[in-house]
């Protein structure tokens, strides 16, 4: 009988146990080629405009990098696309890239975006759809952007 707990207590442990929110993740940068990051935002949810209001957020990053996504959206062929914006609301002009793979921005000047940059989102069902809307510093708690070494960390699980 003790034996039959502990298996059914290891199976709820292991197979109960939620997925990590962090395993989503988008990383802004300051500057060209991933230095100086300044927003990290884990648990990115998909159909989720992430608009960067917030004083030092807004018109900042010049590369882009992320983590975590699958292979294969759940709405169309493909993968999931990163989209990013020029104005709040993931509105504007824009450019999308794969989640997929390693073919992450390195410099968004060379498609206009350098230091442009106020919104995006991640299309996972389609292109047209906004599920929900997170506005920093007018949505979010101070508490859940904190600075440590010059980044901003935002856990979007919280």
């Amino acid at each position: 009988m003790r034996a039959l707990v502990f298996s059914l207590l290891v199976f709820v442990l292991f197979i109960g146990a939620p997925v990590a929110a962090n395993e989503r993740e988008i990383t802004l940068y300051q500057n060209t080629n991933f230095k100086s990051s300044f927003l990290d935002i884990r648990g990115a949810e998909v159909q989720t405009c992430y608009n960067l209001l917030c004083k030092g957020f807004e018109n900042v990053a010049s590369s882009a990098d992320w983590s975590g996504w699958p292979e294969k959206a759940s709405g169309h062929a493909g993968p999931p696309f990163l989209v990013f914006f020029t104005k709040k609301n993931c509105k504007g002009s824009y450019r999308g890239y794969s989640t997929y793979g390693e073919a992450f921005p390195s410099d968004f000047a060379a498609v206009g975006l350098s230091d442009k940059i106020v919104s995006l989102i991640v299309y996972d069902k389609n292109f047209i759809d906004i599920d929900k809307t997170i506005t920093f510093c007018e949505d979010t708690e101070l508490t859940t952007v904190t600075v440590s070494n010059a980044s901003s960390r935002f856990d979007a699980s919280t």
